[in-house]
């Protein structure tokens, strides 16, 4: 398991999205095949908030609308095939997000990468900044 907090992102103190600008916490499975990965993230623009973009074959995307009022704890923890994303307002009390838990059964048994990421999708500029990074081990 691990987990994180979003203390700022591109337009947060302005109250005013600045272009598409995410930040998170990002799973990633490797194969000769292709490349999965499942996406803990944060953005403002469109009022999106919390967002969880599940990449395997195809491209999917679920978010919560909370604009501004997101969850700023975000946390990815894997159970044997299957993987829960969740956010917490205090890092204390965790709510599970749209599609949670995903069924990854390719993952299973299998080495995968965890880490923070920041994606801006234009040639607008944008920053994260990230805390509070714990990495569980559970056996």
């Amino acid at each position: 398991m691990m987990q994180l907090k979003v203390n700022d992102l591109s337009g947060l103190q302005q109250r005013k999205p600045l272009g598409p600008n995410e930040v998170g916490l990002m799973v990633r499975y490797v194969n000769e095949e292709n490349e999965q990965l499942l996406q803990n993230g944060v953005m403002l623009g469109w009022g999106i908030g919390n967002i969880v973009t599940d990449l395997d074959h195809r491209r999917k995307q679920q978010h919560n609308n909370t604009g501004f009022d997101f969850y700023p704890y975000l946390q990815i923890q894997r159970e044997g095939r299957l993987i829960f994303v969740r956010g917490s307002k205090d890092g204390k009390i965790w709510v599970d997000f749209p599609g949670s838990p995903y069924v990854k059964p390719k993952w299973l048994d299998k080495v995968l990468q965890v880490g923070p990421y920041q994606a801006s999708y234009s040639e607008k500029y944008g920053y994260g900044r990230l805390s509070d990074f714990n990495l569980y081990e559970f056996h």
